[in-house]
């Protein structure tokens, strides 16, 4: 498996992003020793990287808490088991962004964005692999696969008001 969590799609108007976890730019469970620890403040737009070829990006490891809000109002999330999450929002659906076997885009300009934002919360999400340059199937190291069995996610997520 790639990840183990739940996709929320909310309403467009929840742009802004506040956390604390790894950042301030992407990271995955094999590529975040360089990013810190710490309360970041972003918007959705920033989540997304335009890579050539359309693909994941966004991801925070290690996050706490999350904050999705709208002028004074949103949603927190809060780490249940203090292990921290790995949490994405992106403008985009996760199926549009995966070329797979149908889809024909190949740059990013050819993605529509979603008419939701599509918030990603995962307990385990694996890392991105590319240990050598000559073996594509190679994938993550062992430590950063999601193996297929029992897993957990849990968190709170409460309604709040900005003050």
């Amino acid at each position: 498996m790639f990840r183990f969590g739940m996709r929320l799609k909310m309403p467009k108007k929840f742009q802004n992003i506040k956390y604390y976890g790894r950042g301030p730019v992407e990271n995955y469970a094999d590529r975040k020793h360089s990013q810190l620890l710490g309360v970041y403040s972003q918007t959705v737009s920033q989540q997304f990287h335009p890579y050539v070829r359309p693909q994941e990006s966004g991801l925070k490891s290690d996050v706490r808490w999350w904050q999705q809000t709208a002028e004074n109002t949103g949603i927190e999330i809060l780490d249940n088991n203090a292990k921290g999450l790995q949490i994405s929002c992106l403008n985009y659906a996760v199926e549009d962004l995966d070329e797979g076997d149908s889809k024909k885009q190949r740059h990013p300009e050819q993605i529509a964005e979603d008419k939701y934002i599509n918030l990603i919360i995962d307990s385990k999400h694996a890392g991105l692999g590319g240990v050598n340059t000559w073996d594509r199937d190679a994938g993550a190291l062992p430590q950063y696969r999601v193996p297929a069995q029992q897993n957990a996610l849990s968190f709170t997520l409460q309604p709040f008001r900005k003050q």
